[in-house]
């Protein structure tokens, strides 16, 4: 499943944790150009987001790049 969401969810039913300080933005699979992950992380680098974090979780041949 990739990217489900329940878009009849109300703003104050939300469950989330408030005491987190930073909103995620989480990526979950195959870590390659192919899939355009490269191009995710630079679009989020320019944003310049206050108060969001990337995070990624997988592999592959873009990983060792991502890392440095």
């Amino acid at each position: 499943m990739e990217g489900l969401v329940d878009h009849n969810i109300q703003v104050n039913e939300c469950v989330c944790n408030k005491d987190v300080q930073n909103r995620i933005i989480m990526f979950a699979g195959n870590i390659s150009r192919t899939n355009g992950i490269d191009i995710l992380v630079q679009g989020f680098l320019k944003s310049k987001l206050i108060g969001v974090e990337l995070h990624i979780y997988g592999s592959g041949d873009y990983k060792e790049e991502l890392e440095k």
